[in-house]
């Protein structure tokens, strides 16, 4: 496994929650989308592992 740097990520806040914009490159790569799920995994050293959770699709964009 090979790790890539994406730089610095700004942590932002609303209410009680904090949020960080995930890389648009990763995302896309990974096949994500907006409402799709990742599995957050807390490593021994304190960093947070992100996995995508890659999920078959039903319906194509814009078919009801």
């Amino acid at each position: 496994m090979y790790m890539f740097n994406f730089g610095k990520r700004k942590i932002v806040g609303m209410h009680y929650t904090r949020y960080i914009a995930l890389p648009h490159l990763w995302l896309k790569n990974c096949g994500l989308e907006k409402g799709d799920f990742v599995q957050v995994t807390l490593g021994g050293d304190g960093s947070l592992v992100l996995r995508p959770i890659v999920q078959r699709r039903s319906k194509r964009r814009g078919s009801r």
